[in-house]
């Protein structure tokens, strides 16, 4: 009886303590647009260093569950000058400006 009731806590504890580390994410929102302003559809956004991302829907807007603490974002879309973007731990959106890639262009 002793044994199964220190099995019982032992589970509580475990799952209690478990919880605290889906508790270290947090969601960073966004947009990507281009150098005119306008919404880039299916841009790639991903956590640098990760495989974590996210694309861009219909308005260039973003969601994308992230460490808490500063973090980099790598954003991408074919045409435009792929960049980092440094988000700092107390910022939760960022609108993110792609310049054309000129060389592209021409190609």
């Amino acid at each position: 009886m002793l044994y199964k009731k220190q099995l019982i806590l032992t589970l509580l504890v475990s799952m209690v303590a478990s919880f605290g580390l889906f508790a270290q994410n947090r969601t960073v929102t966004g947009f990507v647009r281009d150098s005119k302003g306008e919404p880039l559809t299916g841009a790639g956004v991903v956590l640098s260093g990760t495989t974590r991302g996210a694309v861009t829907d219909f308005d260039g807007a973003f969601s994308l569950s992230v460490p808490t603490g500063a973090v980099v974002l790598d954003v991408s879309s074919l045409g435009y000058v792929s960049t980092s973007v440094n988000v700092p731990a107390g910022q939760n959106s960022i609108v993110v400006v792609l310049q054309d890639d000129a060389l592209s262009l021409n190609e």
